[in-house]
């Protein structure tokens, strides 16, 4: 979307857009930078926070203006139909500031992953309908009980938008 801003700018007015919603990546401040140049402070902003797997875990609102002042922009609130919870390695659900892996509970999960070295989905004993995913990704409840994404726990990465385990990778 950068290239297109910077390349369309003189041809598109983005003034009239009132609300921008991006996934997928977490919001770097570089590209927020990219934004603001294009868009009213008062456009709204919405980062949701998802995987393939779970489909959208959380979602994050907020005006550009505000955004900006943020030091770190979180990825929000559990969406209604998920239940998210953090995990540190003991498997204890974390306190406020503690960085934990995200797990996510939901009758709306995927049955199974294809090709995943470390699967981490399991069923709910307690209730069939309901299964849980552990992410792999990292991340800690700021004061506000906001999510705050901060990485990964394993040696996947995101090439092109194509999430890659670099275990798999024959040399």
């Amino acid at each position: 979307m950068e290239k297109f801003l910077i390349s369309e700018s003189a041809r598109y007015n983005f003034t009239g857009i009132e609300h921008l919603i991006f996934g997928g990546e977490p919001l770097n401040p570089d590209f927020l930078n990219v934004i603001t140049a294009y868009f009213r402070p008062d456009c709204l902003v919405t980062l949701n926070y998802s995987s393939s797997e779970t489909m959208l875990i959380s979602a994050y609102t907020s005006s550009l203006n505000k955004i900006q002042r943020l030091d770190k922009i979180p990825v929000g609130t559990p969406a209604p139909s998920k239940k998210v919870r953090l995990v540190n390695e003991q498997g204890n659900s974390t306190i406020v500031n503690e960085p934990g892996e995200v797990v996510v509970s939901s009758k709306y999960i995927a049955l199974s992953v294809i090709c995943d070295v470390n699967e981490q989905m399991i069923n709910e004993p307690e209730d069939p309908n309901l299964r849980t995913y552990f992410t792999g990704d990292l991340a800690k409840w700021n004061k506000d009980g906001v999510l705050e994404h901060l990485g990964r726990k394993d040696s996947q990465v995101k090439i092109n938008g194509v999430r890659i385990d670099t275990r798999l990778i024959e040399m």
